[in-house]
């Protein structure tokens, strides 16, 4: 998977990609490590494993975002297209805290939203964990909606949010 926004480069991950530099990404964002995993920090052998399971997950698709300017990785995305419910899932998206706040965020999920549409999905889901309380009104504001409450794989508590897809270019 290739997609290009006006700042962003959102590739597939590669073989040579850095796990240090997926690394930092998560490290940078304590307060989700911690309500996700109940960690304050990931060492590399977490960042190893969250590349090993989400590049070999079956209809998985890891993804590294990296500034179209020079490269920089900011972020990583997950996606399972179709997850076991038959729709496709944004499984994660975090940015790198010291890129938060800049519209990045919001301009990879359009991306993503967009190369689904693409693909000929109507609709996209995500799970949003209750102790996330920055991600909720995030994804609410992109125009998610809450339609069922469950347990995460790990066991905490989150919504599950679903946003329906256009093709139209303009309606984003």
């Amino acid at each position: 998977m290739e997609i290009e926004t006006p700042r962003l480069l959102i590739s597939s991950v590669r073989p040579e990609s850095a796990p240090d530099e997926f690394l930092a990404i998560f490290n940078s964002n304590p307060d989700y490590l911690e309500s996700s995993d109940g960690k304050r920090a990931y060492r590399r052998a977490d960042a190893e494993t969250y590349l090993y399971a989400e590049t070999s997950r079956e209809n998985g698709h890891c993804l590294e975002i990296r500034l179209r300017e020079d490269g920089a990785l900011v972020g990583t995305a997950a996606l399972l297209v179709p997850h076991t419910d038959g729709c496709p899932w944004i499984g994660l998206l975090i940015l790198r805290a010291d890129c938060q706040g800049e519209g990045l965020g919001r301009e990879a999920a359009a991306a993503l939203e967009a190369a689904l549409a693409k693909e000929g999905w109507k609709e996209v889901r995500l799970g949003v964990l209750k102790s996330n309380e920055r991600a909720l009104p995030f994804w609410k504001n992109r125009g998610y909606r809450i339609i069922d409450q469950k347990s995460s794989s790990a066991g905490s508590p989150c919504w599950v949010m679903a946003k329906a897809l256009s093709t139209d270019p303009v309606a984003d």
